[in-house]
């Protein structure tokens, strides 16, 4: 009768609604993640292209050719790795876990990595993960996740110990939070940018979590992830 046909109009109008509410809100944040990568890609080039200048001058002497080539290094490393993870955010479905990945390496070869990007002299790394931790995450998947909060620490902690430990099935790294800047904000030096790895916790249930308190940031991620 008309008052079915009025409920089903109503219930269609509705759902239309609906879709192109969720269509627009994705939308807005694909546009929001393609400037923060842009972002990304942009400003290591940026140095590339200038140090690659400054190294072409015939007057360059030794130590100002030394210092153009580290910062040339440090932003092709910077590069690669914002392309690494935008290579695993292109694949169509995420790939299988693995099962048995070791932690404590992983989590050594990034503090070696970051620390010769950033050297900080003033941060003590204190880790409390023994050598029989496995994680589920793919080793390229984990240097990726690690790469960027460590290298978030060695840009922007305040001098002060580093804490690296388990909690619940939970990888944490709590550091001192300098004064107006944590982990959580974007800016130079902070390597692939949490915008990109926001969108890796989406497309593998990650599960991270940016933590602050009086004086000290906590960034965390589960190591047994259950991907959506």
């Amino acid at each position: 009768g008309p008052r079915n046909s009025d409920a089903e109009v109503h219930a269609l109008r509705q759902g239309l609604n609906d879709l192109l509410a969720r269509v627009a809100d994705a939308m807005a944040r694909e546009q929001s993640f393609t400037r923060d990568a842009s972002h990304e890609l942009r400003t290591p080039l940026a140095v590339i292209v200038a140090s690659a200048e400054e190294l072409a001058r015939e007057r360059a002497d030794g130590p100002s050719r030394e210092a153009a080539l580290a910062r040339l290094q440090t932003a092709a490393d910077q590069l690669g790795q914002t392309l690494d993870a935008l290579l695993e955010l292109a694949r169509s479905e995420p790939a299988r876990m693995a099962t048995d990945t070791p932690l404590l390496p992983a989590i050594e070869r990034a503090i070696v990595e970051q620390s010769a990007r950033r050297p900080r002299e003033d941060l003590d790394f204190d880790i409390a993960i023994d050598t029989t931790q496995r994680t589920a995450l793919r080793p390229a998947l984990l240097r990726i996740v690690l790469a960027n909060l460590i290298g978030n620490v060695c840009a922007h902690a305040a001098p002060g110990p580093v804490r690296i430990d388990l909690d619940s099935g939970r990888c944490r790294i709590r550091n001192a939070a300098p004064a107006g800047l944590g982990q959580s904000q974007h800016g130079p030096g902070l390597g692939l940018g949490l915008a990109i790895l926001r969108r890796l916790d989406e497309h593998y249930g990650l599960q991270l979590r940016i933590d602050t308190g009086e004086g000290w940031v906590e960034a965390s991620f589960d190591l047994a992830p259950r991907q959506p």
